[in-house]
């Protein structure tokens, strides 16, 4: 059979996606439609219009070739394979603009929940990913914009091989920047304090501030284009997650795998814990320590002798 290329270059913020997908006409007639190379690509063939003169592809009832008498709106020839379009771009296209149009187009369209329904369906062998969650309590910034590009190149390049990739999004709700930042709104400034309140209810306000900046990320994840399921995400508070820890530190240890060591690590005296780097630039100050200096003089000179002293 006759086989054509059609090159698909999907343009997102800090990523150049290509996908090259491959025609026949035995699998562009009616309800057995399908292109090969993976759902990704297959649902990034149909596009919005947008800047351009017309879509770069359009695909008329979710397959090519339905209609025999051809598509008006992309000239798509009877015979059931897709046009190729060669044009000179506007000069005045907006790619934010552009970007957005696609994001809205992809949500509108579900199209991550869609590529993935299609992967179970065919029965594709799993690709496990959990993304190794942000401190709940914290905004993005420049680290997790380029951490999470490349996971979403990973995983969309696993799913384009054609596995099933789920990507469950993650929250970090344990650790200091929690604590410190209850312990800010509430006015809290020593251990003392948090006793005096109660560990009970001191941990229903860490629990209760660990999505209070959810909406930005989700915000901020979805601008960037990342297929990422955020809303079945796992919480580092679960007790299920709590209990595969366990589990793995459980199994790592019965095998002879976990050792003592010693590190120096910053130390916080009013928290009584070891810090991280990160924890430990919470509050970072510059502070100036009283020093008394006090000159002694000799009544003897020192072995091997001093010079003038």
């Amino acid at each position: 059979a006759k086989m054509k290329w059609q090159v698909v270059l999907l343009l997102t913020t800090f990523k150049i996606t290509i996908c090259i997908v491959s025609f026949t006409p035995q699998k562009l007639n009616g309800a057995n439609c399908h292109i090969d190379k993976g759902a990704a690509c297959r649902l990034g063939l149909s596009t919005p219009k947008s800047s351009f003169s017309r879509p770069w592809l359009r695909l008329r009832g979710g397959c090519v070739g339905e209609d025999s008498a051809g598509d008006e709106e992309t000239n798509a020839p009877a015979d059931g394979l897709v046009d190729e379009w060669l044009r000179e771009p506007d000069e005045n296209v907006s790619f934010p603009m552009l970007e957005e149009e696609v994001l809205r187009y992809w949500e509108a369209s579900s199209i991550f929940k869609t590529s993935l329904e299609i992967a179970r369906a065919e029965g594709r062998p799993k690709w496990v990913f959990f993304d190794g969650p942000p401190f709940a309590t914290g905004l993005p910034h420049y680290g997790h914009i380029l951490a999470g590009t490349l996971k979403d190149v990973m995983t969309r390049f696993a799913a384009q091989r054609g596995f099933l990739v789920e990507r469950r999004w993650g929250w970090d709700c344990h650790g200091l920047p929690v604590e410190y930042e209850v312990e800010q709104s509430l006015g809290l400034k020593t251990k003392l304090d948090v006793l005096a309140m109660g560990i009970p209810a001191f941990n229903a306000h860490c629990r209760a501030i660990v999505m209070k900046y959810s909406t930005e990320w989700r915000r901020v994840v979805n601008r960037l284009a990342r297929w990422v399921d955020m809303d079945h995400g796992y919480k580092t508070m679960d007790h299920g997650y709590m209990q595969s820890v366990w589990w793995v530190f459980k199994t790592l240890f019965d095998r002879g795998l976990v050792y003592r060591g010693f590190k120096v690590m910053p130390f916080s005296t009013g928290c009584a814990t070891a810090l991280s780097n990160f924890e430990a630039a919470l509050n970072y100050k510059d502070v100036s320590d009283p020093a008394v200096v006090v000159a002694f003089s000799l009544l003897s000179p020192l072995d091997g002798g001093c010079g003038g002293c």
